[in-house]
Parts: C-alpha cells; structure tokens; sequence
C-alpha cells in the first residue's frame, strides 16, 4: 500500500542541497581567486609603467650671456660688484 524506501528518499533532498550549496561556493571562490590575480597583475603593469625610467636627448643649453654678480661690502663702507 505505502511506497517503500519513503524515509530514505527524505533524508536525500537535504544531501542534494548541500552538494548543490557546496558547489557554488567552490565555483565562487574560485571565480573570486581568478579576480584578485588578474586585478594583480593589473596592478604591477601600472606600478612598473609609473617607476620607469625614460630617457630623451635633447640639445645641450646655449650660452648665457648674464653676468652674475653680487654686492661686497668692504670696510670703508662702499659698496663693490664682483
């Protein structure tokens, strides 16, 4: 009259949930493992274009034509460029 095996087959959708939960974690945290290399390796690109360094020639600077030239005071009280 009653099906056999009734109480076997309850206590299996609990073990299927669990498998089913298990699964996704796993996936998920893989995917997120995925993620933080990738946003790593993102990273170290930026860090090495930022600390490179770039060299460019350029024409030496022309010749200055200012006289440099400062006050000495003597002790006369004169006043004497240098």
């Amino acid at each position: 009259m009653g099906k056999k095996g009734k109480k076997e087959k309850k206590g299996r959708g609990a073990e299927k949930t669990a498998a089913k939960m298990e699964k996704k974690v796993s996936k998920r945290s893989r995917k997120e493992e995925e993620d933080l290399e990738a946003l790593i390796a993102h990273f170290q690109t930026l860090d090495a274009k930022k600390t490179q360094i770039v060299e460019t020639p350029c024409s030496p600077p022309s010749p200055r034509n200012v006289e440099m030239g400062s006050l000495h005071s003597s002790s006369s009280g004169t006043l004497c460029r240098l």
